[in-house]
């Protein structure tokens, strides 16, 4: 064996005389003192042997001319040599022949003071070829210049990493390049622990944000609540098939899609895979590398592990050493970590710093080896995995101490979960998966397959794929499929198949292409879903497009696609024919008051009856709620529409039994007659609507027939309606408030709050000019509401400014018969907790109180249990009897103002206002004269009885801002104190004429 690796013509840096032969000193050296240091210098040698005695790696130290001077235990284990058994040979010995130059290269550029990196073989004892991974640098070995390398050996590790790749490639396949779109969450949080290329392309997110996020951030579901069904439904059926739900992609698109899911657990946390059907994946590579360690100038500074010596005293752990690699694990520099080793500890993730605490003191007792898996903390605050490792070692003095090491394992940890996660999606995919070879042969299938197919697994591994389908699967089909993955790599389609059992079933399949390498295909891997339920889903949809759910009446759709066709049969052979549009008289309140139960059975009996009474060829149509439409086809002549629709108004106004209460309806019907009505079809729907809401308003269960000019008429209301909506929503309403006066104390004690419109161009408009036009629409309770809150909250305003007053609000009928009133009046109450209730009055005219006693009785003493007084407005004007009077529990009578205004010169008008009068002191309530517009009313009002009174003589209505000044100049008319003015003499009087409030 030769000497050295070296020709012998080559030129070698000469090595360094020792530091020491060059010292001179006058001095005598102390023997003992000399002796020390040399025993100090051998004993760190001895503790640099120990340590590299310690490490798994291969520790070569060589002299410059390539002499090994020194080597570790583990170079003679791994080598096969006996311990020393290389000490003295030439490096030669430990690498093949043919590559001594590359090693001669290697060891002149660490002579040169590189540090150089080698990744060539060694030779063991017997000849066999080892991979290994080398670190060389120059450095020191007994005081003299020396080549220092550490070798590790890679052939474990490469064997072990090339099984993993292939172990984790099948499985990962089968999730990452599924066209299906894939995520795996979990349920607590909304996390994702891994989704697919399909599923990122589905949101619009890459696949790292949505990792680094969860789908209640991301907003991908609808709602809250959305989430909140689908995960109690995950709960109570283990899993979920074609689950229909709404997801917003990352540009706030509104998908629907088929959700299938089940549940995993995942290291203990339950989770939830979801695939997402209709969307395409790609397989998206993840490609990451190995992060560099730095090379310091310390000798283990070369070291790819981190390592370390340590012991205890006195129960607590103190570092002796460590290198520099420390710093890239933990961020802990190793001057840091041995002056306060609480830093390192710091770094130690809390759930794995007590059992390493621990174990290292039980060891540390027992005298045994450590290895312990933990997770640290990195200065990006990102989670590592490592191995620690340390094992005990006796010292001269009969002490020890423990050396150890430390390897980033956070790849491996993640290539291993990765193969977890893979495999858990294959096995707990709520959609069957097939994997074959380029032949079609299958080779593997996971647990949802053998479920929807009935087949064992032993049944169809080894079978043809397309084989399998039987019959079922058309000659077609399979050249389609073929073809589509020789040109776009997958297929997707729907497919009729059978179970074991015989049984067919619709599936929803995916097959996708898996190429090798060198482009040849090498697997297939199919996805199957059953979509049996949603194919029977669809039909029903079919159905419920163009039939109402309820009644199973014809619905809006079909109903415009016959009219379409009777309008062409009338057109081409010159036919009549009748559209009618019916709503029922009196519905709502039967719905409000018994439920909608009740309501919906009522609207089924009467689709029965309508369907029953139409001939064969008519169509009658529910649009929604209680509004039917006739087609009336064929029709001989108008008299025989009239008759038609006679019967139907008697069919309609029989009594209707459910349970044990009977009710009776109505119905209003507008008809217009095609050919006299010659327009197109949503015109023809129009007409019959607005003839309908003609006979509501002439007395309901009646009909009324089309006519141009009353549509025109309709057309100006309509408009009129409209307009005043919009007067609403552009706050051009106001209210003006009147006061009210005691005249015989000669104080304001109220005010009544009275609407205006400012309109733009019109000007200041009274109620008069625009109210009519909506008392009989649902807008009058919505008005109704405006003034009501307005007036509460100027209330508010007056009472913080020291204003006592009571304010009046005026209810229409309309609000009065609104089964919501009570519960309205009550949230505005609320809303103005600061006001008392007893502020408040509601003036309710007496027609509308004496339209459904009942009801206004129901409502008046529901307003006083709220601590609200009623007073019944324009008293006189109905025709109320006293039965009915005693009936109403109203706090207040308001004489109406056109009896008053006319008393001093109409003696029955006098007459009416001193038997109201009365009528209010015999039943104990309170009254109010209105149309007060001279002195002399005033006082004649004083001598029967009568103290309180508003009017223009008092004062005309006034915005609030002006009220305050008002009160404060008011002063009660002279006239109303004198007591020689007798009521005879005031009877010649004369009064002005009003505008009306």
């Amino acid at each position: 064996m030769s000497k050295t690796i070296f020709p012998e013509n080559t030129a070698l840096p000469s090595a360094q005389p020792s530091l020491c032969a060059d010292l001179r000193s006058p001095f005598r050296p102390d023997v003992g003192q000399a002796r020390q240091v040399v025993l100090d210098l051998q004993q760190q040698q001895k503790n640099i042997e120990d340590l590299f005695d310690a490490l798994p790696d291969m520790v070569f130290v060589a002299s410059f001319d390539g002499t090994i001077l020194h080597h570790n235990a583990a170079v003679a284990g791994t080598l096969g040599y006996p311990p020393n058994g290389l000490i003295g040979q030439p490096l030669a010995s430990a690498h093949p022949p043919e590559l001594l130059t590359e090693a001669r290269h290697i060891l002149l550029g660490a002579i040169a003071g590189e540090t150089q990196f080698s990744t060539l073989p060694l030779l063991s004892a017997d000849g066999q070829r080892i991979d290994a991974e080398t670190r060389v640098v120059r450095g020191r070995w007994n005081g003299q210049p020396a080549l220092i390398g550490v070798t590790r050996n890679t052939r474990e590790r490469t064997l072990a990493e090339e099984a993993l790749r292939h172990s984790e490639q099948r499985f990962r396949q089968v999730f990452a390049i599924a066209p299906v779109a894939t995520a795996l969450s979990r349920i607590a949080d909304g996390r994702f622990l891994e989704v697919n290329e399909a599923y990122s392309q589905m949101f619009g997110w890459t696949r790292e944000y949505m990792l680094a996020s969860n789908s209640i951030d991301l907003g991908i579901w609808a709602s809250a609540a959305e989430r909140k069904l689908f995960v109690a439904k995950l709960f109570s059926e283990g899993g979920i098939h074609g689950h229909e739900s709404s997801i917003v992609d990352h540009y706030g698109r509104s998908r629907e899609v088929l959700i299938s899911a089940t549940l995993a657990d995942i290291d203990g946390e339950p989770c939830v895979l979801s695939m997402l059907h209709d969307q395409t994946e790609r397989q998206r590579a993840q490609a990451e590398a190995w992060a560099a360690r730095e090379l310091v100038r310390e000798v283990t500074d070369a070291l790819p592990v981190a390592v370390y010596r340590y012991c205890f005293e006195n129960e607590h752990y103190r570092l002796l050493f460590c290198n520099r690699t420390l710093h890239d694990l933990c961020g802990v520099t190793p001057e840091q970590a041995k002056t306060d080793p609480a830093l390192v500890l710091a770094r130690i993730h809390a759930d794995d710093l007590l059992p390493f605490r621990d174990g290292q003191r039980a060891a540390w007792r027992a005298k045994v080896p450590f290895s312990m898996e933990l997770r640290v903390i990195a200065t990006d605050r990102s989670e590592r995995w490592l191995h620690v490792h340390s094992e005990p070692m006796s010292l001269p003095d009969g002490g020890y101490v423990y050396n150890g090491y430390v390897q980033d394992i956070s790849e491996n940890r993640r290539a291993a979960d990765a193969m977890r996660l893979a495999a858990g999606v294959f096995e707990h995919a709520h959609e069957g998966i097939l994997i074959s070879d380029d032949a079609g042969i299958v080779i593997d299938v996971n647990r949802t397959f053998i479920e929807l197919s009935g087949y064992a697994r032993d049944e169809v591994i080894g079978r043809n794929a397309i084989a399998l389908q039987g019959s079922e699967l058309p000659g077609h089909v399979v050249s389609a499929l073929r073809a589509a993955i020789l040109s776009d790599g997958h297929w997707r389609g729907e497919l009729w198949s059978r179970r074991k059992n015989g049984e067919r079933y619709a599936q929803r399949v995916t097959v996708s292409a898996v190429f090798a390498g060198n482009g040849s295909v090498s697997h297939y891997i199919a996805i199957f879903s059953d979509i049996t339920q949603a194919k029977q889903h669809q039909s029903q949809l079919e159905r419920m497009a163009h039939y109402d759910a309820l009644t199973q009446l014809p619905n809006r759709v079909l109903l415009a696609d016959r009219l379409q066709q009777a309008l062409a049969h009338a057109r081409r052979y010159g036919r009549m024919l009748g559209l009618a549009y019916l709503d029922l008289d009196g519905f709502k309140p039967i719905n409000d008051r018994f439920g909608h139960e009740a309501g919906d059975r009522l609207l089924v009996e009467i689709a029965h009856r309508l369907r029953a009474s139409l001939r064969g060829d008519d169509t009658v149509a529910r649009l929604g709620g209680d509004e039917f439409v006739l087609l009336l086809s064929e029709l001989a002549s108008a008299d025989e529409c009239r008759l038609s629709l006679q019967r139907l108004l008697a069919v309609v106004a029989q009594p209707y039994r459910i349970g044990d209460e009977e009710f009776n309806v109505t119905a209003s019907i507008g008809v217009t007659l095609f050919p006299q009505d010659d327009a197109d079809p949503d015109t023809l729907l129009r007409h019959a609507d607005q003839s309908m809401y003609l006979a509501k308003q002439a007395g309901r269960s009646r009909y009324h027939l089309y006519d141009s000019e009353l549509d025109r008429r309709a057309r100006a209301r309509n408009e009129a309606v409209a307009r005043i909506h919009e007067a609403l929503r552009e706050r051009e309403f106001v209210l003006y408030y009147q006061p009210k006066v005691d005249m015989r104390r000669g104080r304001v004690f109220g005010v009544e709050a009275l609407i205006r419109w400012q309109h733009p161009e019109r000007g200041l408009l009274l109620p008069i000019e625009f109210l009519p036009d909506i008392e009989n629409s649902d807008f009058a309770s919505t008005l109704g509401a405006w003034v009501l809150e307005e007036a509460l909250t100027q209330l508010a305003v007056w009472r913080r400014s020291g204003l006592d007053l009571s304010v009046s609000v005026n209810v229409s009928a309309r609000e009065l018969a609104d089964a919501s009133f009570l519960d309205r009046l009550q949230e505005a109450l609320q809303r103005h907790f600061a006001i008392d209730p007893a502020a408040l009055e509601l003036e309710v005219l007496e027609n509308a109180a004496l339209g459904d006693v009942g009801h206004a009785t129901r409502v008046i003493e529901g307003c006083h249990k709220l601590g609200v007084r009623i007073a019944l407005d324009d008293f006189g004007t109905g025709y109320s009897s006293l039965t009915y009077f005693r009936r109403l529990p109203v706090d207040t009578l308001k004489i109406d103002r056109s009896f008053v205004r006319d008393m001093l010169v109409d003696e029955e008008d006098l007459a009416i206002v001193e038997g109201v009068i009365a009528l209010t002191r015999a039943f104990r309530r309170k009254v109010v004269a209105e149309g007060v517009e001279t002195p002399e009313h005033g006082l004649a009002l004083l001598h029967l009885g009568c103290d309180c009174a508003q009017g223009y003589g008092i004062a005309r209505p006034m915005p609030a801002s002006a009220l305050a000044d008002w009160m404060a100049n008011f002063r009660p008319d002279p006239t109303w104190s004198r007591e020689d003015l007798s009521l005879g003499s005031l009877f010649s009087a004369s009064g002005n004429s009003a505008a009306t409030e």
